[in-house]
């Protein structure tokens, strides 16, 4: 892939165990990460608020006695006029429209709540994906580090040999055991990163943390399907952050609509049955309305506050929009970069790096040219290849956040959405 020098990497292959696969990945995180289903659970018990609210209050059951001369019960009903037995029902009941607006509150809380929950799947799917390029990146980087650390020994053998024999210097032997350790150096921080990040791929996966993980197969970087207007598009009509917050705001003019309608009476309904025994029987009826004599520190100051937290969720929406467009054209910077940085490594740098390396390896073997040239062609072949593989990170962890933040469909994964 790489040049004359086949410094091409091989793909990594875990013994016994199989190639991860980024779709399976993320339907494993959807199934069993404890935190989407803790957002399932919010949004399971926002949907059972409405129908709470927007019921009439229970209705309360009394029994009355009335019992004229004495305390004690069945002395005088039936035989006094002022003495009987009254069951009685009292029931509650708002202004109408009140409960109706209550209902359509908690069911706009409820939305948001949903998109919330959706927006917690997209982040998780996203942090799976971002993970995995990581890991992919960083397994490369070692694999890339492992064939230059043969390139080097067989460097190192040259010199030395050709100290033995007169033709060399004792300083090109122990520079190219320098770099060796360097290169060693650099390796075991390669290895740290593959141990965090399969800590936390495995986290992800809800499972424990030095579970082993498969070999990551080769990565195709992925086609952008979707102009940048596209991708403004798709972010502004299903981001679900920012359908949630435009939920809130619909939920704070309906509850200022709710404010307004307190300065209506709420009204209170009384039904008795009096049971006289020998007397005629009564009915006790009842209406009562509860007047709003202080409306003007209390309903009033309740609609300014609804007015002032609608004008809230409105800046709050706004703020929102702008940073999700920044991010937006901000990770697609990133995925043109990107393209074009790996078009120029894999195509003109490394090959172009990989001739000089072997041009001068062949000078060094005659004489030549000395060591460290050699030493630097090389450095200059390892760091470009390194770079390519970030670059590969980037283009990837691009396109996964994109997807996060458009609820688009950029990288193919094995039908995984």
């Amino acid at each position: 892939m790489f040049g004359p020098l086949a410094l091409c990497l091989l793909l990594a292959q875990v013994p016994g165990l199989p190639t991860l696969d980024l779709g399976q990945l993320v339907r494993t995180a959807a199934a069993d990460n404890p935190e989407i289903r803790a957002a399932k659970r919010r949004w399971e018990a926002a949907q059972a608020k409405p129908s709470q609210v927007s019921t009439l209050p229970n209705p309360t059951v009394s029994l009355n006695y009335w019992n004229a001369g004495s305390p004690f019960p069945g002395t005088s009903v039936g035989e006094n006029p002022m003495s009987f037995v009254e069951p009685m029902v009292t029931q509650q009941i708002p202004f109408p429209g009140k409960l109706r607006l209550r209902g359509e509150i908690a069911q706009k809380e409820a939305d948001s709540t949903g998109r919330l929950y959706e927006a917690v799947y997209l982040r998780l799917a996203g942090e799976v994906k971002r993970t995995y390029f990581e890991l992919y990146g960083v397994r490369r980087s070692i694999e890339t580090i492992e064939q230059h650390r043969e390139l080097l020994d067989r460097v190192t053998a040259i010199a030395r040999a050709q100290y033995e024999v007169g033709s060399g210097l004792q300083q090109d032997v122990l520079k190219a055991q320098v770099e060796r350790t360097l290169l060693e150096e650099r390796l075991e921080v390669f290895r740290q990163n593959q141990e965090i990040l399969g800590a936390r791929l495995n986290q992800l996966l809800h499972r424990d943390p030095d579970a082993r993980l498969g070999s990551v197969p080769d990565v195709e970087p992925s086609p952008m399907p979707f102009t940048l207007e596209q991708l403004y598009a798709a972010a502004e009509e299903a981001n679900p952050i920012l359908d949630s917050h435009r939920i809130m705001v619909d939920r704070s003019a309906t509850r200022l609509d709710l404010a307004r309608k307190e300065h209506l009476p709420d009204f209170g309904f009384k039904l008795g049955y009096m049971h006289m025994g020998r007397f005629d029987d009564m009915w006790d009826i009842s209406v009562s309305a509860e007047i709003p004599l202080f409306f003007w520190r209390k309903e009033q100051r309740g609609v300014e506050a609804a007015g002032a937290e609608l004008g809230e969720s409105m800046n709050q929406f706004e703020t929102v929009a702008q940073d999700l467009f920044r991010q937006v054209k901000q990770e697609y910077l990133r995925w043109t970069t990107a393209e074009r940085l790996q078009s120029l490594y894999s195509d003109a740098l490394i090959p172009q790096a990989s001739l000089t390396l072997e041009s001068s390896l062949s000078a060094y073997r005659v004489g030549n040219l000395d060591l460290l040239a050699v030493l630097n062609n090389w450095s200059i072949l390892l760091n470009f290849e390194l770079t390519y593989y970030d670059q590969v990170v980037v283009h990837e962890k691009a396109l996964a956040n994109l997807e996060q933040l458009t609820s688009l469909e950029i990288i193919e994964m094995g039908g995984a959405r």
